[in-house]
């Protein structure tokens, strides 16, 4: 059996969970910060100069030095770009090892800006409050003392509605004026969702972010519970920048049922970030169930790889434009099917079926994703240390905890605040991060591989990059369609499912029992095949 079947075969099951971004800490793996002689030391006022845990990372003592950007003058960027690379850049012939570091990569940045994008919010609402005049009288956010306000969102909400329905913020500052620490707790009606707390020593610009966030849902057959866990840590400047190493840490929890299937799965991720590169051990474990098949994985790994500043806008710097260059991963997966081997298991060098795996290797790749011999990251990944896998337990502390039944001190309307929903759209828009879809290696980069997979990927919206062949971005089609578009799988009629992404991928069964579900009172519904009995 080959090594990239070895490193594949698993990540059918692992998707799952990955595109749910259900990442967050653990106290079995964590970052590591570093940079304690700052150039000079952050001196924050007001809530919108606080720095963002995505902000850009300069070498020790550079407070303006720009990284060396490997680029010449007509190139316009290099690397696996994190805003951009997506499952049209892979293929049979691309570095599994490559693809799973970009999964891994732009899952820790897009977690950690979880927190910027709450942060960047409240700073839009009060930015607009001060510019307009409806701060309420005598409001003194920056007292140290907990102000809770009930939040009406309505049409102008944060990525086109809703919202928390209740915040709690407390805002500290020192004898000097300066911001020390934020804190904020979100309610969604009774229940706590949210946990955000960001510090910064104006001594020594030692910065430190947690955010926590628990949460469940459901939707027709689809239910989940789900919890997550992000911690930043490293050293600020003046400018706003990271010096030295900024160390992200995650960890994740998520149960879910789609019909008859069930799963679970848990696992962390660490992620050091430097000016030139960087590192990350991940690790993750499940258990899940697809009708009569199941089975269970234990999937480790440990990345070391070049890091390419692609930004050419020093002073509206963006992680999107972040590249990974060449790297090489460490891989340690084990597993089994606990029920009903799956013939797509079979070893292609063997006339057995392959029901269990467990190995363990290193692969290198090039900043095209190409497999090579070796480079300058291959020694380091075969000598870092996989993670140890342990039980994740993700919830809010005491000192964590927010009471949602609290009175609160007033309401932020949104409307009144913003003037209409298009203002306010606008403002929050600009808060938006990193947008990672989970890119499904097995079946475009290894030995699972599927021609259609691109474009299957593209239509589903998991990775919308231009639409395969199509020409047609589905992944922005859907997300921002304000009607039905029986493209993206909505319906009217049952005739409108013919034109849906995946028919053409349906077996005729399938396309028979196939019905457009319209729930009582809803001017339209959505395509759906009845699950196998």
């Amino acid at each position: 059996m080959t090594k990239n079947k070895i490193l594949t075969c698993i990540l059918a099951g692992c998707t799952l969970a990955f595109m749910a971004g259900c990442i967050g800490t653990s106290s079995a793996i964590s970052g590591s910060a570093s940079g304690t002689d700052v150039s000079s030391v952050p001196a924050y006022d007001s809530i919108d100069d606080l720095p963002a845990s995505l902000s850009e990372v300069v070498a020790s003592g550079s407070a303006a030095l720009k990284k060396n950007r490997s680029l010449s003058v007509e190139d316009e960027e290099t690397g696996m770009t994190l805003g951009s690379t997506a499952a049209s850049n892979f293929g049979q012939s691309t570095s599994m090892a490559a693809c799973e570091t970009i999964n891994m990569t732009k899952q820790a940045v897009n977690m950690a800006g979880e927190g910027d994008k709450t942060l960047c919010y409240i700073q839009a609402v009060f930015g607009q409050m001060e510019a307009n005049g409806t701060m309420p009288e005598g409001l003194d956010v920056y007292d140290g003392q907990p102000h809770i306000f009930d939040m009406v969102f309505g049409e102008g909400g944060p990525e086109g509605g809703g919202g928390p329905s209740k915040v709690r913020m407390v805002i500290t500052k020192d004898d000097a004026g300066l911001i020390t620490s934020f804190d904020m707790r979100a309610c969604n009606n009774t229940s706590q969702e949210m946990y955000l707390s960001q510090s910064i020593d104006t001594e020594t610009g030692q910065f430190a972010m947690s955010s926590k966030n628990d949460y469940s849902g459901s939707f027709q057959d689809q239910t989940f519970e789900a919890s997550n866990a992000v911690v930043v840590g490293g050293y600020v400047n003046g400018a706003g920048k990271f010096e030295g190493t900024k160390a992200i840490t995650m960890s994740f929890d998520r149960d879910w049922s789609w019909g008859q299937d069930t799963g679970g799965e848990e696992g962390a991720v660490a992620f050091n970030w430097m000016a030139d590169e960087g590192n990350i051990a991940a690790w993750m474990t499940g258990t899940n169930q697809f009708a009569d098949q199941g089975f269970t994985f234990t999937n480790r790994a440990y990345s070391a790889f070049q890091l390419i500043d692609n930004n050419t806008d020093d002073a509206n710097w963006n992680a999107a434009y972040l590249a990974i260059g060449s790297g090489a991963t460490k891989v340690n997966v084990s597993g089994g099917v606990t029920s009903g081997c799956l013939s797509a298991f079979d070893d292609p060098d063997s006339t057995n079926d392959f029901c269990s795996w467990s190995d363990e290797f290193t692969e290198s790749f090039d900043a095209d994703a190409q497999v090579e011999d070796s480079n300058d990251y291959t020694a380091l990944a075969t000598a870092g240390t996989l993670p140890t896998v342990s039980d994740i337990s993700i919830s809010f502390s005491t000192a964590e905890a927010f009471d949602c039944t609290q009175a609160a001190a007033g309401t932020i309307n949104m409307a009144e605040i913003f003037g209409n929903p298009q203002t306010a759209e606008t403002a929050f828009a600009a808060c938006e991060q990193l947008d990672h879809r989970w890119i499904d290696c097995w079946h475009v980069a290894g030995d699972g591989y599927d021609p259609e997979a691109e474009q299957y990927e593209d239509d589903y919206g998991m990775e919308g990059d231009g639409g395969g062949d199509s020409g047609v971005d589905y992944g922005e089609l859907c997300a921002d369609a304000d009607e039905c578009l029986p493209e993206c799988g909505c319906c009217t009629v049952l005739a409108d499912c013919t034109e849906a992404p995946y028919y053409e991928f349906m077996t005729p069964e399938e396309k028979a029992a196939m019905t457009c579900e319209i729930e009582d009172g809803a001017e339209f519904g959505y395509c759906a095949v009845p699950l196998p009995e």
